[in-house]
């Protein structure tokens, strides 16, 4: 199946510029297939508490859907995202969560990419959302640490001075995730990740409603 390559780039007023791949509703090119497992791939999440780093580079934007692993408390430990193709999202309008992507490196020059949660489709925000939001801005200026406040519920940086320049050369974001996010492509209702989440009834009923016009 061969999946369009379609890339809109916009710069909102006080924002990052972004590119946006499936848009939130536009279909992420296929570029690097599952097979292809010797691909270094850059670690998705969250920096650690005590990880200096900065952001460079455009944002990406796509729709995922995302699957959580709690701890023994309940809170959140990792998430994994999953790429929705533009004939399903419809089906899965509620479940579909618009994820913006930054690219960031810490001061070894390591890089990795972070997922930040936006407003879902319906308008829906919370403290964790705008407070990473607020979080951005500086990473993008200068060198950072970012935490994690249970008690606020909120995400809090930290700016650091330091000798330590930004890279003026870094990798394509784009490029990074495809090759990041490629085994976790949903192009169809085979996908796993829609069993074990309960999902896949949803993608069925919608496509047999598309097929039955």
């Amino acid at each position: 199946m061969e999946l369009k390559n379609k890339r809109t780039t916009t710069t909102p007023t006080n924002s990052p510029k972004t590119t946006s791949r499936l848009g939130m509703f536009e279909v992420l090119s296929e570029l690097y297939g599952p097979e292809n497992n010797s691909i270094q791939t850059l670690k998705v999440g969250r920096p650690k508490s005590s990880m200096l780093f900065t952001i460079v580079g455009e944002a990406v934007d796509i729709g995922c859907i995302v699957e959580k692993s709690e701890n023994v408390n309940g809170r959140i430990k990792e998430e994994a995202f999953y790429p929705v193709a533009q004939n399903l999202q419809e089906s899965l309008h509620y479940d579909l969560r618009p994820i913006r992507f930054h690219l960031g490196v810490d001061t070894n020059g390591a890089y990795y990419l972070i997922p930040q949660k936006m407003a879902n489709y319906s308008g829906f925000t919370n403290s964790w959302f705008e407070s990473m939001e607020e979080c951005i801005a500086p990473a993008r200026e200068g060198w950072v640490t970012l935490r994690a406040d249970l008690i606020d519920n909120c995400y809090k940086v930290n700016c650091v001075t330091i000798n330590t320049p930004k890279p003026l050369n870094f990798p394509d974001i784009a490029d990074e995730l495809d090759k990041a996010l490629s085994n976790n492509f949903i192009t169809d209702d085979t996908h796993p990740i829609l069993e074990k989440l309960n999902l896949r009834e949803l993608i069925k009923e919608g496509l047999e409603l598309v097929e039955g016009g």
